[in-house]
């Protein structure tokens, strides 16, 4: 009942309100093409502030482009065609770009809180994780929407009070944790991309980092850099 007397334009003012994006959301969830489908381009967004959740969710084909909104239970649908649809995606990407800016201003804060140590063992790991992220780099740059798409899950804010971002993209499983001793990553390698559930496998990687995390943290955001470098190619 709530939802048929919420009208189209206030639920539009709230979930892009750029006031309310200027705060760090409790936790965000994007997903780009879970279940891809030939000709077509699905992304979600979902981010919490206090107790209230958001959500977006984004069908675009060529020239014209479904767009769905929530705040909690309230749900309105929008259907765009033609210059409409440029500047919806644009509306979309800005958001989700600033509630990724503000995720990682929050770990920002959260590592400068730690303190250094210099541990000797940390080097093999830390470029164990460095040649990883550039062959995935690597890998994200080569897309071309036709023979390979990109498909991705990415999940950022506070979980049990630590600061958390996972992204599932391929066969990987990434993990940051910011602990008070230091960052731990745990990283899954799936030999078979259908399954990639974690529960009962043994990460390829799992380190907590007491020295090197600034390095680590700014090699994880290369790796964002290079999904938005994707992501422009293939909606431009």
């Amino acid at each position: 009942m709530l939802s048929m007397l919420y009208s189209k334009k206030t639920l539009n003012n709230e979930v892009f309100n750029r006031e309310k994006l200027k705060d760090s959301p409790i936790w965000l969830a994007l997903s780009f093409n879970e279940n891809p489908k030939y000709g077509e381009i699905e992304q979600k967004i979902s981010y919490t502030h206090n107790s209230t959740s958001y959500g977006i969710l984004e069908n675009y084909k060529s020239e014209s482009m479904l767009m769905t909104l929530s705040k909690n239970k309230i749900v309105k649908n929008y259907q765009f065609e033609k210059e409409d649809v440029i500047q919806n995606l644009q509306r979309i990407e800005v958001t989700k770009q600033e509630l990724i800016k503000k995720q990682i201003e929050e770990t920002i804060a959260s590592l400068a809180a730690l303190t250094p140590e210099t541990v000797a063992q940390e080097e093999k790991a830390w470029e164990w994780f460095r040649v990883s992220m550039d062959v995935l780099i690597n890998a994200i740059s080569k897309i071309d929407n036709i023979d390979t798409i990109l498909q991705y899950k990415l999940f950022w804010g506070l979980r049990d009070t630590v600061m958390t971002s996972r992204l599932i993209i391929y066969n990987l499983d990434i993990e940051i944790n910011i602990l008070e001793q230091g960052l731990l990553f745990t990283v899954y390698n799936f030999k078979d991309s259908s399954d990639k559930s974690t529960q009962g496998k043994t990460p390829d990687q799992k380190v907590l980092i007491k020295g090197v995390y600034n390095d680590i943290f700014n090699k994880y955001i290369e790796v964002l850099k290079a999904i938005r470098k994707a992501e422009d190619k293939i909606l431009n």
